[in-house]
C-alpha cells in the first residue's frame, strides 16, 4: 500500500506541546469535544466536529469552516505507515504512523490536543530524535510548512523529498547540522546575556560589534 505524507503541527509550538508529541510518541490535534477514536471513519468525524464546534457559529466564514473540517478529515484519515512531518521550531521531526488512535482527557484540559495518533518517531543510532533544519528542505516544502493556522496538511506532492529525509545517511547528517546550529545559537545567547549583565552593550564607532 502506498504511504501517505502529512504534516501535523503542534499549533502553539510550545514546550508543553512538544513534550506531548515527542515524549509520548504521538501527533495530536484539537477539536477535543469529539473523540475521534470512537468514530468509524473520516466522514463521521468531520460531521460530528461540524455539529459540535461550528454549527452554532453563524458568523464563521464558510471557507474557513470548510478548511478546518478538511483538516479534521485529513487527520482521521492517516493510516499505518504514513510518513509524518512535525514542525519543531526552526526544524522538523519525522515519524511513521501506527494504527493506534488515542483520546487523552488530560490533554484536552491542558492543551486541547486530546485526539492523538501513536507514531514511531525516527531516531538515530544514539537514540536521539532525528531533527532536520528547515533550511535543508526545498523552498516549496518550507513554504508549505509556514502556512499559518494549518494543523494537518497533505504533503503528497513532496513525497520524493520526504522519503529522502527518511534515509539513514540523510538523517544522520541533518541531525548533526541541527545540533551544531543549536549549540552555536546557545553559545551566542549566553555571551549576549553576559554582556548585557555586565553593561557591555555599547557599539564601537561605526557600528562595529553589531
Amino acid at each position: 500500500m502506498t504511504s501517505g505524507y502529512f504534516s501535523v503541527r503542534a499549533m502553539g509550538q510550545c514546550e508543553d506541546e512538544f513534550a506531548l508529541y515527542f515524549e509520548r510518541s504521538v501527533v495530536a490535534i484539537g477539536w477535543s469535544a469529539v473523540d475521534f477514536s470512537a468514530l468509524p471513519d473520516p466522514k463521521a468525524v468531520r460531521s460530528e466536529v461540524d455539529k459540535r464546534h461550528y454549527a452554532s457559529r453563524s458568523r464563521l466564514v464558510p471557507q474557513v469552516r470548510g478548511r478546518k473540517l478538511s483538516e479534521v478529515r485529513r487527520f482521521k484519515a492517516i493510516r499505518p505507515n504514513d510518513r509524518l512531518v512535525a514542525p519543531f521550531g526552526n526544524a522538523v521531526r519525522l515519524g511513521i504512523a501506527t494504527k493506534e488512535e488515542l483520546y487523552d482527557p488530560e490533554a484536552r484540559e491542558r492543551l486541547d490536543l486530546a485526539n492523538q495518533r501513536r507514531v514511531n518517531c525516527l531516531a538515530d543510532e544514539g537514540g536521539d530524535l532525528v531533527t532536520v533544519p528547515r533550511s535543508e528542505l526545498s523552498k516549496g516544502l518550507q513554504g508549505r510548512l509556514r502556512v499559518r493556522g494549518s494543523t494537518a496538511s497533505d504533503l503528497t506532492e513532496f513525497s520524493d523529498e520526504i522519503e529522502g529525509l527518511f534515509s539513514s545517511d540523510r538523517r544522520r547528517w541533518s541531525t548533526r547540522m541541527y545540533q551544531v546550529a543549536e549549540a552555536q545559537r546557545g553559545s551566542f545567547l549566553d555571551e549576549l546575556l553576559g554582556n548585557i549583565q555586565m553593561g557591555q552593550t555599547n557599539l564601537k564607532a561605526g557600528g562595529r560589534g553589531l
